[in-house]
């Protein structure tokens, strides 16, 4: 992990500590009440003075604040609020893909439970630091069971996956009877168009099986991983462990990310067509 993904999730991890600090439960009542008592309870005896609340609820606050800073229990509740905050898994209509999303979601709280267990020090530090990579590798996991839950429910694909070799075949009688060269050119495009957009369609569902594939593999490596994790904070691996650690959560990223790229370029060239097909329909 480069040192300014370091320095940005040390300076999350403090913004989340301290936030939780100021605006925790204690600290909204402590104030809620001192602004009580100096309204409708300004002078309990003679010599108080108003002011006297004010200055009391302020060093109560402070006392919160810093005692929730320096508490353990306090920090790791931050810290599981700030890693609350990962990317939020989409909506599926296929069942077989929200059991994966799960089963990823699944794997993601056991090692958050996890690095919220371990005590503070060097070795949490080091493990905090790859769930920006985990958080990275949810999302593109995410992304993928979300881009083959929408490709398969694509309406307009299946429907050019029926009507493409109707189409070819159709375009063949035509140009075997076109009357003149000018017809026969035009029709050649037409078929042209239509072949090229069979050979995407067909490089998509290639496409497609592999995503799935992969996104059984990928899975597995993030069981992996998990187990990897585990051994790790119970520091039963080398002290270079996470950071082998890291390399291959930011591999699974960049492989995911590049089917992705691959799956949306394919995509977009089975559409490109539309033109033609324009043409061919006048």
């Amino acid at each position: 992990m480069s040192t300014s993904r370091m320095d940005d999730l040390q300076k999350r991890a403090r913004r989340a500590i301290l936030s939780h600090a100021l605006f925790r439960l204690e600290s909204g009542l402590t104030i809620a009440l001192t602004l009580l008592l100096a309204w409708f309870l300004p002078r309990p005896f003679a010599w108080w003075r108003g002011w006297y609340w004010l200055a009391l609820g302020g060093i109560a606050w402070v006392l919160i604040v810093i005692t929730s800073i320096t508490d353990e229990a306090s920090a790791q509740a931050a810290l599981m609020q700030m890693l609350s905050e990962a990317p939020r898994p989409p909506r599926l209509r296929s069942p077989h893909y929200r059991e994966k999303v799960e089963q990823a979601l699944e794997y993601r709280q056991k090692i958050e439970q996890a690095l919220l267990g371990m005590r503070a020090g060097i070795l949490r530090d080091y493990l905090l630091q790859t769930m920006v990579d985990l958080s990275e590798w949810l999302r593109m996991i995410y992304a993928l069971a979300e881009r083959l839950d929408v490709y398969e429910h694509d309406e307009i694909l299946q429907r050019d996956k029926a009507a493409v070799e109707e189409a070819i075949s159709a375009l063949q009688r035509q140009l075997r009877t076109a009357p003149d060269a000018a017809t026969r050119a035009q029709i050649e495009s037409l078929l042209a168009a239509r072949r090229e957009q069979q050979e995407s369609l067909t490089k998509l569902q290639g496409l497609m099986a592999q995503a799935q594939f992969r996104l059984e593999e990928t899975l597995s490596a993030l069981g992996t991983a998990y187990s990897q994790f585990l051994m790790i904070g119970a520091q039963k691996a080398e002290s270079t462990a996470h950071q082998e650690l890291a390399q291959r959560m930011q591999a699974q990223v960049q492989e995911l990310e590049d089917i992705l790229t691959s799956m949306q370029q394919v995509y977009d060239a089975s559409h490109s067509p539309r033109s033609a097909e324009k043409r061919e329909e006048e």
